[in-house]
């Protein structure tokens, strides 16, 4: 009996663009996983306005498209074909019905951040212009209100996306310290679909960080200076309760829990309590107008290539981390009512 074998050859992965006459380079960069990060793979000239670019195909992955000043993520779980076309000078992708999802669901994170928070957006300046501490109240109980409807259905979008590199790229909208059950879940679904991938890979070391902040883990050190050139680092505060807090100038929630923060800080800072403010993912300019506008009286110091902030998962912000006197970590993000349990207990003289 004769046995026929029909081989089955994958074609490659190809890259083709058109239309690109304004343009003379083309950078193909991919998702590395041990930098958790895109890193450059191959690049090429642009002829007539066409380039072709043929990666070797190793699995599902994320891929960053740049072409002069503009980029575009593609997310490829297949080989095949991928069409790169310029339309009304915005970068048009097709023949990668991965990436065509992964658009789908950026366009529906808008409509739930619309949906959820947009009013709340176009009050935050005025009411924290005013300083009206009732109403900061107010906003911040509405906000966490809306954030309760919005999770779940953000979750059930990126559930939809399945372990796929749509699905990566959409967990990392997420803050891997407040969602990290989620994430856990998801992982597990990658290690069973997708085992060795870089992209299952890059979700372990991911969790792993964070796992490194988890409640009663010893802090992290780090050494960063203050708008005078005083540097400070977690050792400092040993022997007191301190509050690692991860800010930005430009973050709304950051400053409407500034007012709670002041009255917690005045309370408890004559007993030893102490914040360490982390200004992170900011301009220097713009932290040091925040300071002079926002009159925090505790010691704030510059992240100045995130570097810190990315160690402490400092992905959204705010990011908190209450500590004890021997430096272990006590509570990660507690909410307000959180914290002022902790300080009583911890401070029950009071």
């Amino acid at each position: 009996m004769t046995l026929f074998f029909a081989c089955l050859i994958l074609s490659p992965l190809e890259i083709q663009g058109s239309g690109f006459h304004a343009e003379s380079h083309v950078l193909l960069q991919r998702w590395d996983s041990q930098q958790l990060a895109y890193t450059n793979f191959l690049e090429s000239d642009i002829h007539d306005g066409t380039f072709l670019l043929q990666p070797p195909w190793d699995g599902p992955n994320l891929f960053r498209l740049r072409i002069g000043k503009r980029q575009t993520v593609l997310a490829i779980d297949e080989p095949g074909r991928v069409q790169i076309t310029e339309s009304e000078s915005k970068i048009q992708v097709s023949g990668s019905k991965n990436t065509d999802q992964l658009q789908d669901f950026y366009r529906r994170l808008g409509e739930l951040n619309q949906l959820h928070f947009a009013s709340l957006k176009q009050r935050a300046d005025a009411v924290l212009e005013q300083g009206d501490s009732e109403e900061l109240t107010a906003m911040l109980a509405e906000r966490d209100a809306q954030l309760e409807a919005f999770w779940p259905e953000l979750f059930a979008a990126i559930r939809q996306l399945g372990a796929t590199p749509a699905g990566f790229a959409a967990m990392q909208v997420l803050d891997f310290n407040k969602q990290v059950d989620f994430i856990r879940e998801r992982a597990l679904l990658f290690q069973a679909e997708l085992p060795g991938n870089p992209l299952t890979i890059s979700l372990t070391l991911q969790l792993a960080k964070v796992a490194a902040t988890e409640p009663g883990k010893k802090v992290s050190d780090f050494v960063l200076a203050d708008a005078n050139g005083q540097k400070y680092r977690p050792i400092n505060f040993a022997g007191n309760v301190f509050l690692l807090d991860f800010w930005a100038s430009w973050c709304p929630s950051c400053r409407a829990e500034l007012p709670g923060l002041k009255i917690l800080y005045q309370t408890y800072h004559p007993q030893g309590f102490e914040i360490l403010g982390v200004a992170t993912q900011d301009q220097q300019e713009a932290w040091q107008k925040a300071l002079k506008r926002d009159s925090m009286p505790w010691p704030n110091v510059f992240d100045n290539e995130n570097q810190v902030g990315e160690a402490y998962g400092a992905q959204q912000l705010p990011t908190q981390y209450l500590i004890d006197r021997n430096g272990v970590i006590l509570a990660r993000n507690p909410s307000a009512q959180e914290l002022t349990a902790w300080l009583k207990k911890l401070y029950p003289a009071l």
